[in-house]
């Protein structure tokens, strides 16, 4: 740190740089199940109701993840393009996590129940859906802290961070 600077000095390359490529592979990625969610809906699949909502909750929570990470990119490289101590504050960097543990729980317990089928072992679904359960509980709250944390910084401008964070809650 430069005793003359008031901040911190940050590695903005390789903090940006792997943003970057973070949110380009997310949005392949994303690309690659919106094609998977086509295909299986097409294909005339005739799985049950409780199956076709976990895909279609999957992928509503991926396009969150994926439009999330896209603002998240855009506050950083360019609205806020050269503002360390905006960059300092890592704002945007809880909310994808939080929102991944909301899609991956019901996979969790599915696959869970699934494990309790082929093994008929009460015992490996309960501690599988109680780790499932601590996970999401875990990620809640630490989104929830990490939302209060949030002091210092004037956020009247960041109306869309405030809607998202809302609707998490």
């Amino acid at each position: 740190m430069n005793p003359l600077r008031s901040t911190p000095e940050i590695d903005i390359p390789g903090t940006l740089g792997s943003l970057v490529v973070g949110v380009q592979f997310n949005a392949f990625l994303y690309g690659l199940c919106l094609l998977q969610l086509v295909t299986y809906f097409t294909s005339g699949a005739r799985d049950r109701l409780a199956i076709r909502l976990m895909i279609v909750w999957v992928l509503f929570i991926d396009t969150a993840i994926t439009a999330m990470s896209l603002y998240m990119l855009w506050e950083y490289v360019v609205a806020n393009f050269s503002n360390e101590a905006y960059m300092l504050t890592g704002r945007h960097i809880t909310y994808p996590p939080a929102l991944t543990a909301l899609g991956a729980c019901p996979i969790q317990i599915f696959l869970a129940y699934r494990v309790k089928r082929l093994s008929g072992s009460w015992v490996v679904f309960t501690v599988l859906v109680l780790l499932t359960i601590t996970e999401i509980l875990n990620s809640r709250k630490s989104l929830r802290r990490r939302l209060h944390d949030d002091s210092g910084v004037d956020d009247t401008t960041h109306s869309e961070a405030r809607f998202w964070q809302s609707s998490i809650l």
